[in-house]
């Protein structure tokens, strides 16, 4: 049994902005390094580690499946797919750790958020996580991170704006499936209308699908006993509410909980 301690009973619009923590990718080959960087992380109450990957074709594979706020990187390995390609990255802040400065030129010109030379310490690691995550909730408040978003909601007249980060569950709607029915962390339950899974998945990095027909957040969270979760914050018949993690999407999902011990 996998137990993930990150309850919050109070919703706070506020609070669940500086409480999210920034979801990180490691692009590096050294092994050591991923390793320091996992156990540096690994109690911190701003940043996780989603995953790391030894090369920059690996990762620009799965690119289009990752959900990450911050990319810490070994530019020098980009020599290969050419340094161009970290641009794939998009709008997603970027830390260079090295080290060598042979490719300086190159690095200021993806503007990243530091460059911070190996090796690489905790403090270090820790003023660096502080900054990254204070910038990360300022451009959400000032609208430069989508936080929220308009839906179509049955029994309302145009469109509803929800905050993403609030969602909790998500399920497909019996009667129709083209709608889904989801519940905020603050307990309000909502019908969208002609909303699929894979626009909520792209638009919301908390969001994990988990069968063909639920998506819960991993905020929601409470235990992993094998393919039944355990959700915090949701009641079934005055007990918590339980989902089933089929084996077609158990990989991707654990690989994104990224606790130590779930199998």
């Amino acid at each position: 049994m996998i137990l993930i301690y990150d309850i919050r009973v109070d919703y706070n619009p506020v609070n669940t902005l500086t409480t999210r923590k920034l979801k990180c990718v490691l692009i590096d080959n050294d092994s050591y390094y991923c390793e320091a960087m996992y156990d540096f992380l690994r109690d911190s109450s701003l940043a996780e580690v989603l995953g790391s990957f030894n090369s920059p074709n690996k990762f620009l594979q799965a690119l289009p499946q990752l959900q990450f706020d911050l990319c810490l990187l070994d530019l020098s390995l980009f020599e290969e797919t050419g340094f161009q390609s970290v641009a794939k990255i998009g709008n997603k802040k970027i830390v260079i750790v090295t080290n060598t400065f042979e490719h300086l030129k190159e690095a200021f010109d993806l503007c990243p958020l530091t460059i911070i030379a190996k090796p690489v310490t905790k403090e270090k690691l820790d003023n660096l996580i502080s900054i990254a995550h204070k910038v990360h909730i300022e451009n959400i408040v000032q609208g430069k991170i989508h936080d929220f978003e308009l839906f179509y909601v049955a029994g309302e007249r145009g469109k509803v704006k929800i905050q993403l980060s609030s969602i909790l569950f998500v399920r497909t709607d019996d009667s129709d499936h083209r709608h889904k029915r989801i519940i905020l962390n603050n307990g309000e339950k909502y019908i969208l209308m002609n909303c699929s899974f894979e626009r909520l998945l792209s638009l919301s990095s908390n969001l994990l699908r988990i069968n063909k027909s639920e998506l819960i957040s991993i905020d929601a969270v409470s235990k992993i006993e094998y393919d039944v979760i355990t959700l915090k914050g949701l009641l079934d018949s005055n007990k918590l509410k339980q989902v089933t993690l089929n084996r077609w999407f158990r990989k991707d999902f654990l690989s994104r909980i990224s606790v130590k011990g779930a199998t």
